[in-house]
């Protein structure tokens, strides 16, 4: 999420059970990532997704990070946004 010069690397894994996104918060916090956070998400027909999201970091160091995630035995893809 673009805000002035940063960006947010944000994971693609989501979740309807809460529980299973604390529990990859809490791996992704354990492996460097301490600005990780749980993104409530409700869909039009009001269905919560919980969404973990690693947080903003520099422009100049968004690919670096985004390799560091994908590097991790339990993140499949990663995905850099700016909006």
């Amino acid at each position: 999420c673009l805000v002035g010069s940063e960006m947010c690397i944000r994971d693609r894994f989501s979740s309807k059970l809460r529980k299973n996104a604390e529990d990859m918060l809490n791996q992704l916090r354990e492996k460097g990532f301490p600005d990780a956070y749980i993104h409530t998400h409700i869909n039009q027909d009001n269905n919560v997704l919980y969404r973990v999201r690693v947080g903003k970091v520099p422009k100049d160091k968004a690919e670096d990070r985004a390799f560091e995630l994908r590097r991790l035995n339990f993140i499949d893809s990663v995905q850099i946004t700016r909006i």
